[in-house]
């Protein structure tokens, strides 16, 4: 095991558009891309307790640790019309009829029309979130910020061809990383004029330090 570690633990050095680029491979599958203002974020053999620490990454979770718990925000209305399921279908290759054939699913199902898919509804919490106002400043030290995952989700409500959704933010957990900060929204797309919402998602995010 030791030695598979090892192994998995090797730097291979590339040239990317004429900058040294560094890759850590790792046995847990994590690997870092650092350009050549950045710094080595995990050294190669560290278990992820013995990380180093950015004072950047640090001061970025203090502030968006005060948000935890806070009041959920709203985002923008958006209409999920019947072309932009039909988009998603050939997309996916999921061409179920209760999302793409109108008569045959006003005539079979009890939703009285065509349903966008879960995953469609889902997918969109991408751009419904840049309408919800967030009450923090890009820290400096940052590098970037990707899309982490998501801890749960649930498809509680269907969403009829041509409605209205929005997305409500709240915050429920931010994690210092080394140099990471993974901050975890509970996200509820809603459908207007309905109670239930479509779904609620824990959705993660991390922001990347120097």
């Amino acid at each position: 095991m030791g030695q598979d570690r090892e192994n998995a633990c090797r730097r291979v050095a590339e040239i990317q558009e004429g900058h040294r680029v560094e890759r850590i491979v790792r046995m847990d599958f994590v690997d870092r891309w650092v350009g050549p203002s950045a710094v080595l974020y995990r050294p190669c053999g560290r278990r992820r307790s013995e990380e180093p620490m950015s004072e950047y990454a640090q001061k970025a979770y203090e502030a968006m640790s005060l948000q935890i718990d806070g009041k959920a925000v709203a985002g923008d209305w958006f209409e999920l019309t019947q072309e932009r399921i039909n988009d998603f279908a050939d997309a996916t290759i999921d061409h179920q009829f209760i999302h793409v054939d109108v008569e045959r699913a006003k005539a079979e199902t009890p939703f009285g029309g065509t349903i966008a898919h879960g995953f469609l509804t889902l997918s969109m919490l991408v751009h419904l979130s840049t309408s919800i106002p967030v009450d923090l400043p890009r820290f400096d030290g940052q590098l970037m910020g990707i899309n982490y995952g998501m801890n749960k989700v649930r498809f509680i409500n269907p969403v009829p061809a041509g409605s209205r959704i929005r997305a409500t933010a709240k915050v429920s957990n931010v994690e210092l990383k080394g140099s990471a900060v993974d901050q975890t929204r509970t996200m509820t797309v809603e459908i207007d004029g309905q109670e239930k919402p479509a779904l609620i998602a824990e959705w993660i995010g991390r922001a990347v330090f120097a």
